[in-house]
């Protein structure tokens, strides 16, 4: 009978307890940030979830109230609009910065990009992460759009709904070309497949990544906000090819 009467207080208490630290987290940072996460977990022993998508469809899920206490995005413009509409604490600031970088299945006729790109054969397929929702999306095709090579590919285009999908099209080799993060290249699954072709900084070296606390977040995030934008954590992504903003 004490048992039973003890249920009730034990349910109440399990209801109280303070879920794991949950971080939306832009496709192409995960790698990092599954890296930073269990460090986190390591020094403090607190839980940390890292929910990856693109910055779009994490946008809109943070509008419909996901429970998620920080926002890593692959551009400003999400953070910033959030922000605007009040569902953050504080200002958001720039992370890191980020670079777009071109993969190709086979080698390329002279090292050139462009020509092989011109020259794609009928049937080759590009992939770019969806310009709708993903950064990383609209930087490739800013590029395309700027070599006037757009409306050739127009119909080769294929689009991943995030980086993280456009990586998987590079391991399985079901494009000739793609364009994603430089921090895929890091990536050991992807290392030797196909070649790695740097872009101009135009093309997009200098995406800015934002990070920002979200409104409902927990106590304690603020805590996981600073670890992230701590020398260890700017160590780390630098490791994955990111640029860092200048500190005070």
């Amino acid at each position: 009978m004490k048992v039973l009467r003890l249920l009730p207080l034990l349910l109440l208490l399990a209801c109280q307890q303070p879920r794991a630290l949950r971080i939306a987290v832009a496709a192409n940072l995960s790698l990092p940030l599954q890296e930073l996460a269990a460090a986190y977990e390591a020094q403090t022993g607190l839980p940390v979830e890292v929910i990856t998508a693109s910055s779009g469809v994490l946008t809109a899920q943070i509008r419909q109230g996901a429970p998620f206490d920080l926002f890593l995005s692959a551009n400003m413009k999400y953070p910033q609009a959030l922000a605007a509409e009040g569902l953050t604490s504080g200002t958001p600031e720039v992370l890191a910065y980020g670079q777009l970088i071109a993969w190709s299945r086979d080698s390329l006729p002279g090292n050139d990009l462009m020509a092989y790109i011109r020259d794609l054969p009928a049937g080759g397929r590009v992939a770019i992460a969806n310009p709708e929702l993903a950064p990383y999306g609209r930087a490739a095709l800013s590029w395309l759009e700027q070599e006037g090579l757009d409306a050739a590919l127009s119909s080769r285009l294929v689009f991943g709904e995030n980086i993280g999908q456009v990586n998987r099209y590079i391991y399985a080799r079901a494009v000739d070309l793609a364009f994603t993060a430089v921090s895929a290249r890091t990536a050991p699954e992807l290392q030797s497949l196909g070649l790695w072709h740097p872009l101009p900084a135009a093309a997009g070296g200098g995406i800015p990544h934002g990070i920002c606390r979200l409104r409902a977040a927990q106590p304690g995030s603020e805590a996981l906000e600073a670890f992230l934008q701590s020398e260890a954590a700017r160590a780390v992504l630098a490791r994955y090819g990111y640029g860092l903003p200048a500190t005070e």
